[in-house]
């Protein structure tokens, strides 16, 4: 009897776990083509408010922050930011510094408070590098398009809105 009990057991708990995990991935899986379909959405946004390339990257996207905060929490998206990333080329970088941060001053839209985008360096386009220890948010300004993980490519991806 005891063997039988325990063989029992044995599969009601394989049989727990199995649903539990089942229902985990299951979840999980939705969640992850939500997200993916928020961004699908806010891209499709994007494109279509900006469909002109001339003016790249020297753009902003009216009301970004309200159709992005609005299609991630449709989609489960608690606690995930999104953001408009504008590629920007190595000799673009300080006249997008200048576009970005007129942007942030002028703009009437309560999203940008005083002193938005501003590193313990002060303003510009910056990367992280956890290995600088003396400075508080690890932040250091890039002026090139290097890159710490050797990018061929000589562009940035500074988080504008």
């Amino acid at each position: 009897a005891l063997l039988v009990l325990r063989q029992a057991e044995k599969e009601l708990a394989t049989t727990q776990y199995d649903s539990i995990t089942d229902r985990a991935r299951r979840k999980t899986a939705l969640i992850a083509d939500q997200r993916l379909m928020a961004t699908a959405s806010i891209a499709s946004y994007v494109s279509g408010m900006l469909s002109h390339a001339e003016p790249w990257p020297f753009v902003t996207v009216p009301g970004f922050e309200r159709q992005a905060t609005n299609l991630i929490k449709t989609s489960s998206g608690h606690g995930v930011t999104t953001g408009f990333f504008p590629i920007v080329q190595a000799d673009e970088i300080a006249r997008f510094e200048a576009f970005a941060y007129d942007f942030y001053e002028h703009n009437e839209d309560p999203v940008y408070p005083p002193g938005t985008a501003l590193s313990s360096f002060g303003k510009g386009v910056w990367a992280v590098d956890p290995t600088l220890l003396d400075v508080p948010d690890y932040r250091y300004h890039v002026t090139t398009g290097s890159t710490a993980f050797g990018s061929p490519y000589n562009i940035v991806t500074p988080f504008l809105q």
